[in-house]
Parts: structure tokens; sequence; C-alpha cells
């Protein structure tokens, strides 16, 4: 049980560097779609290297972080955070929640709103949390009922140490 960490390397830097997505805790038995979890591990994890080398817009000067690991049984937290509401406080767990209406592709739709999500400061204290290991998330995909478009709502849940 063995973080990553997340430092700056000269390797890192090279443009053939990519992430590749770890998961734990399989046996719990993920729920969320594989192209789903790669989006949202792709996101998360590139944001906190790109802080890592000190390349992120706005997040200060390079420092090390470890880089978060998909924990299937932090997703089975998420979805029972996203019935009842406060669960994952009860746990002593971060969390994060994003939304958003969309047409088209629904994976294309959830990268356009991590994009969006991105923007929102208080969450991505959570996201960035430099001693933060392991997270899991859990969306739901439904109708608005008041546009009538597609709407996803998303919520992640990470470990505090």
């Amino acid at each position: 049980m063995s973080a990553l960490l997340l430092t700056v390397l000269p390797y890192l830097a090279s443009p053939v560097a990519s992430l590749e997505i770890v998961i734990d805790n399989q046996g719990s038995g993920c729920m969320v779609d594989r192209p789903f979890r790669e989006a949202i591990d792709k996101f998360h994890n590139g944001l906190r290297q790109r802080i890592a080398k000190g390349e992120a817009e706005g997040y200060g000067p390079a420092r090390e972080m470890y880089g978060l690991v998909y924990d299937c049984g932090l997703e089975e937290e998420a979805r029972k955070e996203i019935k009842l509401p406060g669960y994952a406080d009860l746990h002593h767990r971060g969390v994060t929640r994003f939304s958003g209406d969309y047409e088209g592709s629904a994976i294309s739709a959830l990268e356009e709103i991590l994009e969006t999500f991105s923007a929102d400061k208080n969450s991505m204290r959570q996201v960035v949390y430099p001693k933060a290991t392991r997270f899991g998330c859990s969306g739901r995909l439904r109708r608005n009922k008041k546009t009538g478009m597609r709407r996803m709502d998303w919520v992640c849940v990470y470990d505090k140490k």
C-alpha cells in the first residue's frame, strides 16, 4: 500500500511521460465505467503533476505531492454521499461536487465539466491537497427536469491525512 509520489524529476518533464490510472480495492467492485474513471483520474493527477512541476498557473512554486490512487472503496463512499449528503463528513472524508447539462458524448461533456470545475478554487483546495493519496468518484446521469437536457452530477471523496 505505498503511495505514488509526484516529484519534480527530469523524466516527468519529457513529452513521452504519461499518466496511468492506478486503481486499488478493485475487489470491492468499481461501478463507474472505465472511460469515466480514466477521465476523472487524468484530470486529478494531471493537475497534481503540473503543480508538482510548478507549471500550474495560480498554484505557486513546484512542490512535492502524492499522486492520487483511484480507490473503489472510496467510490462506494461517494455513491453513498450522493444518496445521503453528509455521509462522507461522518467518515472524515474530503468531498467535491461537479455537475452540468450536456448534449452529445457523455465523456466529452465530463471533460468539459471538469475544466469548468477547475475554476472553483474552494473545490480545487481539496483536489490539490498535497497529503491526499486516494479518491473515488460516483456520478449520476439523468435528464434535467427543467430544461429537458441530459445532466450529470458527480461526487468525489478523498482520504484526509
